[in-house]
This record gives structure tokens, C-alpha cells and sequence, in this order.
């Protein structure tokens, strides 16, 4: 695979929140006070970080339902579709309970959002093997941050409900990423994109 591919490959993985404190709207009963609204804010973060990467990661496990050849990464794919249609589920619940607003908005989400069509993109310019490869490691990468996320943001969490949720979500990740280290050991590497031409000497 070409060192471009394997960028954009990186690309694909779920970037930490690091945007701005969002907007978030007071209860009807009237001001909440400023430690509730930071701790809104900080799980506003959190949860549209998850919110925008379950959208890209269903999209691209979707593509892979259809276009991989492998069973075993065809049912990779139909796990992560049902299993993160859940987690989305489960995370808007929540933001809606406790009105969050889950907006897509700053320019580093807008960034990533861009990133991540690229990445799309280029994974569904793959074929065969070569396809099964990338889409497995593009989870690996992804997962890893996924976790990395939801760990960080349960240690520091102060809410027990928002505790419970991200304990929830963390079990669906890590089997995930079991499920996909392992097929990335079995699907191979794949074939290089450049053929050299007749006159290319190796070097």
C-alpha cells in the first residue's frame, strides 16, 4: 500500500475532542449554575465526538457489508453496523434527556467530518483483499482511539449516569477491536498500488 494510502488510512481514526467549550442550553427551572454547565459542556464534547464518528464509522462498515470478500470481515461489518446504530441510540438518548444539543458545527469537527469523507473515499477505490486489509485496519486504528476516548472521558466523569453510559459503550469498543486485530492477522497484506514499469531498476 502507498504511503499516501496509508495516510489517508490514518486519517480515518477517531480524532479526540479538542474544540471549544459548546453552548449549552440552561433547564427550564433557570440557571443551573457554572459547575453544571462546564460539566455539560465537557460531556457535550465527549458525545458529539462519539455522535460524528458512529456516523462515519456506520457508513463505512456499510460499504464494507457490500464490497468485502472475506466472511469473516463481511461479519465484522454487520456487527459494527448494528452495534453502533445502538451506541448512536443510546448517545442521543442521553443528550436528549439532559438537553444537550449535538451539533456538528466548529471548524475542527467540520475538519475531521472532511477527513474522514476522504478516507471513505479512498477505501472504496479498494477491491478484494486488498479492500478486506484496509477496512480491518482502518477499524483496528479507530477503535483504539474510540477507547481511548471513552476511558479518558469515564475517569474524569462526575455524573453517575454519564459514568454508566460510557461503562456501557466501553465492553461494545474493546470487542470490537479484539474482533478486527484478529482478522487483521488473517486477511494479509495488501498488494502494492504501483507496479514498477519495465525500465524501473529496483533500488
Amino acid at each position: 500500500m502507498s504511503r499516501a494510502g496509508w495516510t489517508l488510512l490514518a486519517m480515518s481514526a477517531l480524532a479526540l475532542a479538542g474544540c471549544n467549550e459548546r453552548r449549552t442550553p440552561a433547564p427550564p427551572d433557570g440557571d443551573p449554575g457554572p459547575d453544571r454547565r462546564l460539566v455539560a459542556s465537557r460531556e457535550a464534547l465527549v458525545l458529539e465526538a462519539l455522535h460524528q464518528d458512529d456516523q462515519h464509522e456506520i457508513a463505512v462498515a456499510q460499504m464494507a457489508q457490500d464490497r468485502a470478500t472475506a466472511p469473516g470481515v463481511k461479519e465484522l461489518a454487520a456487527r459494527l453496523v448494528s452495534d453502533h446504530q445502538d451506541i448512536d441510540s443510546r448517545i442521543v438518548d442521553y443528550a436528549t434527556n439532559r438537553k444537550l444539543d449535538l451539533v456538528i458545527d466548529t471548524a475542527e469537527q467540520q475538519r475531521k467530518d472532511h477527513e474522514c469523507t476522504q478516507a471513505r473515499d479512498w477505501l472504496h477505490a479498494r477491491d478484494g483483499a486488498e479492500f478486506d486489509h484496509a477496512f480491518v485496519n482502518m477499524m483496528v486504528i479507530h477503535h483504539q482511539k474510540a477507547l481511548a476516548l471513552v476511558e479518558d472521558a469515564r475517569e474524569t466523569a462526575t455524573g453517575n449516569g454519564f459514568k454508566d453510559l460510557l461503562s456501557g459503550l466501553a465492553p461494545v469498543l474493546h470487542r470490537h477491536l479484539e474482533q478486527a486485530r484478529q482478522l487483521s492477522t488473517t486477511t494479509g497484506r495488501a498488494p502494492v498500488q504501483a507496479r514498477r514499469r519495465p525500465t524501473d531498476r529496483p533500488r
